[in-house]
């Protein structure tokens, strides 16, 4: 299997977006290239519910695309670790999803599978 790529750009893009919304959770979906399913290069914001300790998509205005393939939220601390809320939400809404900690560096994130468990992701141009 080919490993998941994300965009520097995207990933910067998504850090601005939590810095924004902090000290509240920031949540997106995430979208991939159509010339390659395992490039994550889009953020699909809906409306959602922006908490200091919890964030909730509005999962029945989701569209129906398949390059919509995960989630991207933020943590309004360092952690990157996911609860059990987050990995009953990753098992329901894609295949890769990032978590993000303040104060929303580039290199302080992580990505999780749809198991819960940590995924592999590397950062290009």
């Amino acid at each position: 299997m080919q490993g998941w790529k994300i965009k520097k750009s995207l990933l910067s893009d998504v850090m601005m977006a939590a810095r924004h919304v902090y000290p509240n959770e920031f949540i997106a979906m995430l979208g991939v290239s159509p010339h390659d399913p395992f490039l994550v290069s889009e953020f699909v914001v809906i409306p959602a519910e922006y908490g200091r300790v919890h964030s909730q998509l509005r999962t029945d205005l989701i569209p129906l695309d398949d390059l919509i393939v995960g989630t991207v939220h933020s943590h309004p601390s360092p952690s990157v670790q996911s609860s059990s809320a987050d990995k009953n939400a990753f098992a329901r809404l894609g295949t890769i999803h990032l978590i993000l900690g303040y104060p929303y560096a580039l290199s302080l994130f992580r990505a999780y599978g749809s198991d819960g468990k940590p995924l592999p992701v590397v950062v290009v141009e």
